[in-house]
């Protein structure tokens, strides 16, 4: 067939998990592409996780902005093997001061796609 384009749209989860006896808020996306990403607990206080998952080897960049569009910290980037990872952001920028209550964006770019979202910091 010729003509027809595929994009890969992302599939979104809510859930709740249950750690240390607190339930902890997230969401899930999950696209074509196989990469998944985690990100919980979500609005969060002291320090939220990223949990991804990526099929392919290649460069990836995980970014946090503010609700403004500027660059906060890069939280990683780089090349990874393919499989899942975890990182956590403390609610600091890049120089370590502690960011103010808010929301932020994060996006985690790689070889082929782009995967972002927003967090709510309550301090």
């Amino acid at each position: 067939v010729t003509g027809v384009q595929t994009c890969a749209l992302p599939i979104y989860k809510i859930y709740t998990l249950t750690e240390g006896g607190k339930a902890v808020e997230g969401i899930q996306q999950t696209d074509l592409h196989g990469v998944q990403l985690s990100v919980y607990p979500n609005p969060f206080s002291n320090q939220t996780t990223f949990q991804y998952r990526i099929r392919e080897n290649g460069q990836l960049k995980l970014e946090i902005y503010s609700s403004r569009g500027q660059l906060v910290s890069v939280i990683c980037d780089g090349f990874q093997q393919g499989g899942a990872y975890s990182v956590s952001w403390n609610g600091a920028d890049a120089s370590s001061n502690p960011c103010p209550k808010g929301m932020y964006l994060y996006r985690l770019t790689g070889d082929g796609f782009a995967r972002s979202g927003k967090l709510i910091l309550e301090r």
